[in-house]
């Protein structure tokens, strides 16, 4: 499948058209906003006049625009047989959202893939690009030799639901992470040292903490909770240090005081001796042992 469409040329759109141009593939994409087509027609892509000429065009139209309302405003009054082609979308939003849009794929007779961009756009194209995709598992490996073309096409499965709950949970645990080195480097600077030489230091420990992923994603699922790492009362001590050394370096103890919140919820219902990883408890609301 070496024709690729691409529906909006935003920041996201144009990354993926770069990255198909660049590889040789022949590329068409198509804007409401056609000046913004330029750089990439200077590049080599193709510019379709319309929308069904764009769909004409390609083996795989990937829609890059911001809502699956503005494609499905778009492909709604589209007459297009749709046989031999395959839409991946990567726009943003809910599990409820995509779930709609597939079957909506579906009964159009629309082989569908749902798709996020786990990377930011800097990396599209890069063998470390993190794709996630969700629908029909025969049309994922009828595209995926292309889909490589991004960075790693990873599939979850047949449930279009899959993608968007995926991206919430990576997107959710990103924030946890650079929140952490964001409060981190503010407390450092206090003491005038060089983030530079943090950011080395910091990504050697993290190998250390993605090794707690496996370990405690088995604990939460069986609902045991081991205190080999420490248990919550150690930890609570630990964060409310954190909290005091913020104060007197005159910084906002938000980041701090949240863990302190979740550590002292799992605290006072019975926890205190059990592993960190029962904190989750206090997050799925589940306030008694």
């Amino acid at each position: 499948m070496k024709n690729i469409s691409i529906i909006g040329t935003g920041v996201m759109g144009s990354s993926i058209a770069n990255a198909y141009i660049k590889a040789g593939f022949h590329t068409t994409i198509w804007n409401r906003t056609q000046s913004k087509t330029k750089l990439l027609v200077d590049s080599g892509a193709k510019l379709a006049k319309t929308v069904e000429d764009l769909i004409l065009a390609g083996d795989i139209i990937i829609s890059a625009l911001g809502t699956y309302e503005n494609l499905l405003e778009i492909l709604d009054s589209k007459k297009i047989d749709w046989k031999s082609k395959i839409l991946v979308n990567v726009s943003s939003g809910t599990v409820k959202q995509a779930r709609k849009f597939g079957e909506m794929a579906n009964n159009k007779k629309i082989p569908y893939l749902d798709s996020s961009a786990m990377s930011g756009v800097k990396l599209v194209g890069h063998k470390d690009c993190l794709f996630l995709f969700s629908g029909d598992k025969n049309d994922f490996l009828k595209a995926k030799p292309s889909l490589e073309v991004l960075g790693i096409a990873n599939y979850l499965g047949a449930d279009f639901g899959l993608t968007p709950i995926y991206d919430t949970a990576l997107f959710t645990l990103a924030w946890g992470s650079l929140i952490g080195f964001y409060h981190a480097s503010a407390l450092l600077q206090t003491e005038n040292q060089d983030l530079e030489k943090f950011a080395v230091l910091a990504t050697k420990h993290t190998k250390f903490i993605t090794t707690l992923f496996k370990q405690h994603s088995i604990e939460i699922k069986n609902g045991k909770y081991n205190n080999d790492d420490g248990n919550i009362d150690i930890h609570l001590s630990a964060m409310e240090h954190v909290q005091t050394v913020s104060k007197e370096s005159n910084l906002a103890t938000d980041f701090p005081s949240f863990i302190i919140n979740m550590l002292s919820k799992a605290q006072k219902i019975g926890f205190g001796d059990n592993g960190i990883a029962s904190t989750v408890e206090t997050i799925k609301g589940n306030y008694e042992k």
